[in-house]
């Protein structure tokens, strides 16, 4: 029997709590991090699930991972980091739950995007109502404000994404 310290969702945890910290370190989540952890989750998939399914199983995931965040990643509002650690976090929980995670860690970013608009006060200038759309409809995490550009560490709403999902019913 496999313990829960084993599970895709307990190194899940660890990923994103280690992510968190350099993103709020050093604004990077660097490789030598989610990488690993791709190993890992289609290790601890295969084990769980069996050679063939479990190694399907995380690069599903690792695929939706990757794919549910290449549009904001495109845009530019989002960091070649937090697209690999989407990545990582779906090789360990798989395509379903990395999805979830993904729509509940972007309406933590809105919410985060929301209050620094409204704190820079930029929903009540007409000039700048195409770049808060972009960053309320897309959740880019760029804040433009007085021709500064700002960003959160999006690490932080995938946290938050994560856990809303584990109190919403996802797998422990």
């Amino acid at each position: 029997m496999i313990s829960w310290i084993q599970t895709p969702f307990s190194g899940t945890m660890v990923l994103i709590c280690i992510a968190v910290c350099t993103d709020l370190l050093w604004r990077k989540i660097p490789n030598w991090l989610t990488m690993p952890f791709v190993v890992l989750g289609i290790w601890l998939n295969a084990v769980q699930l069996g050679m063939g399914p479990g190694v399907f199983w995380a690069l599903k995931g690792l695929a939706a991972g990757l794919l549910v965040f290449i549009v904001p990643f495109l845009l530019g509002g989002a960091g070649g980091g937090d697209v690999k650690l989407l990545g990582a976090i779906g090789s360990l929980v798989g395509p379903l739950a990395v999805s979830w995670i993904f729509l509940y860690g972007a309406m933590a970013g809105g919410v985060v995007s929301l209050f620094l608009l409204l704190k820079k006060k930029r929903l009540s200038s007409l000039t700048g109502i195409v770049e808060d759309l972009k960053v309320l409809i897309f959740n880019l995490s760029p804040v433009l404000a007085a021709g500064k550009r700002e960003s959160i560490p999006y690490s932080v709403p995938i946290l938050t994404g994560y856990i809303a999902y584990l109190i919403a019913g996802g797998a422990v």
